[in-house]
């Protein structure tokens, strides 16, 4: 069984492989678990043994997806704590500048430059902030992995 999740389902799928075996974890924008007041520190769970082995564990993140304004650290920084706490193989590879199989890493970034609004007349490099947060959140699901830029992403995870 393969488990897929996003954002907070990024954290129940990593979760899951650390209570069962599975044959992959594959994490998108996620996961940031970790208390508020000890925001670099990982949530419990995180620092037990994981039943799947952590060669078996993926992630992606956007590093525009910066999470709310109120968090004293950046999503993603909580996000690559948490897969340096799991042991996710590899160091972090920007997938805009590289092809699968990635080196090996399981420990994708993207910096690509998303539109938040398509319809819209300001480019994605010009918009605000949150705009650019919120299109770098969801990046990964936008008109599923066939008609995404990121599909040889989606199929070197998956495969």
């Amino acid at each position: 069984m393969v488990l897929a999740g996003h954002s907070l389902g990024a954290g129940f799928v990593a979760y899951l492989g650390h209570q069962f075996t599975v044959r992959r974890v594959i994490q998108f924008a996620g996961p940031a678990d970790a208390p508020d007041w000890l925001p670099l520190q990982p949530a419990g769970w995180l620092t037990l043994p994981s039943a799947t082995p952590a060669s078996r564990y993926y992630g992606l993140v956007h590093l525009d997806d910066v999470g709310p304004s109120s968090m004293d650290v950046s999503r993603v920084a909580k996000v690559l704590n948490n897969w340096d706490v799991i042991g996710m193989s590899g160091p972090v590879v920007d997938v805009d500048f590289s092809t699968p199989p990635y080196g090996g890493s399981h420990r994708l970034i993207t910096t690509r430059c998303l539109d938040a609004d398509p319809g819209d007349s300001i480019p994605c490099d010009l918009q605000s902030a949150s705009d650019k947060a919120s299109a770098a959140h969801s990046a990964f699901i936008v008109n599923g992995p066939e008609n995404n830029a990121y599909a040889p992403v989606w199929d070197d995870v998956l495969n």
